[in-house]
């Protein structure tokens, strides 16, 4: 029994492993982990040029990171420049800003046809 590295496993193996772990994660409640694996499964999916599934993973995390709803979504946008003085919340809602903007990203990129 051999252990590799994970950079030299092959995009199909990494994304079979961190599927296991994001299942595992899900499973036991680490919602957050969960989160953190769904879109690492993203950035694989979008490595091998399938933007739907991107897409829909980074949507499907985006629920764990307190996205739930549109309305959120814009306030995210529009209002982190106003939360001030809680650093930890600050930094939480640069990742709620990154995770929307890769959801516009996803989907900007499923609507321009594929370059050959």
């Amino acid at each position: 029994f051999v252990l590799l590295p994970v950079q030299e496993l092959g995009v199909q193996d990494r994304i079979r492993v961190a599927s296991e772990i994001a299942s595992l994660c899900q499973e036991i409640g680490f919602h957050r982990k969960l989160a953190f694996y769904l879109r690492h499964l993203s950035g694989l999916y979008r490595d091998i040029f399938q933007q739907t599934a991107a897409h829909r993973l980074t949507l499907l995390a985006s629920r764990y990171y307190g996205l739930d709803s549109l309305v959120e979504h814009v306030a995210v946008m529009e209002g982190a420049k106003s939360v001030s003085g809680n650093k930890k919340l600050s930094q939480w809602k640069q990742l709620q800003k990154l995770i929307v903007s890769e959801l516009l990203q996803y989907a900007n990129e499923l609507n321009e046809p594929r370059r050959a």
